[in-house]
């Protein structure tokens, strides 16, 4: 088998494990002792554009069919499917497949624009491409002026 033959089976297998695709059970059982390692999984619109692609170092499937994911990166698009509006990035999560939406309670962050956001834990959901940070949370604006100098507090 050809490498890039190879390499189009683990994506297709890492899309079914993550996405829920048809046929999971076979390819779940197979993957059970195995860990996925550095892996891409793009999700698209009804037109066709990229949605998000989710990215992480590695994926191991839990005996209920949830996916743990260590080094987690969410890169969400804007409509036209090509612009970057925003990266988050956690140290791990647990994905889960049926409802497409992430949960994590690691350290976690937010980037988008001139603002980052940080904290500790992380919901997640695909749909609509929510996003929700639950505790310590921080934000920085970089760049952005606040009051002019007449008006600071």
């Amino acid at each position: 088998m050809t490498r890039s033959a190879r390499h189009s089976r683990w994506r297709w297998m890492v899309a079914a494990v993550l996405l829920g695709a048809g046929g999971v059970q076979a390819q779940q059982a197979q993957m059970a002792a195995k860990s996925i390692l550095n892996f891409r999984v793009p999700e698209f619109d009804e037109n066709g554009h990229k949605k998000s692609e989710l990215f992480g170092d590695v994926a191991d499937v839990l005996a209920d069919g949830r996916v743990k994911i260590t080094g987690l990166r969410i890169v969400m698009y804007d409509k036209d499917g090509v612009t970057v509006e925003g990266t988050v990035r956690a140290a791990d999560c647990i994905f889960n497949r049926n409802d497409k939406s992430a949960f994590s309670n690691t350290a976690v962050s937010l980037q988008r624009n001139a603002m980052v956001v940080t904290g500790r834990g992380l919901r997640w959901i695909s749909d609509g491409q929510h996003i929700e940070i639950l505790n310590d949370v921080r934000v920085e604006l970089k760049g952005v002026k606040m009051w002019n100098k007449l008006e600071r507090p």
